[in-house]
């Protein structure tokens, strides 16, 4: 599973659909999966940029996000 989200969330950001995200599946009160990719602002390459599990996203529409 990690490795077809992993797959996933790359090919959509080499895509250019987002620059990063964050991904956290849990299940059953455990977490699953905890992944963190790419950089918050598009073309950057400064590591304080960098998506990590304490990043903040302003979700402006959640069923973006759903479908």
């Amino acid at each position: 599973m990690k490795k077809n989200i992993e797959e996933f969330v790359s090919n959509k950001m080499d895509k250019g659909l987002y620059p990063g995200c964050q991904v956290l599946i849990g299940h059953h009160g455990d977490i699953t999966l905890n992944l963190s990719a790419g950089s918050m602002l598009k073309d950057s390459s400064n590591p304080t940029d960098g998506v990590n599990e304490n990043t903040l996203f302003n979700i402006e529409s959640i069923t973006k996000v759903m479908v």
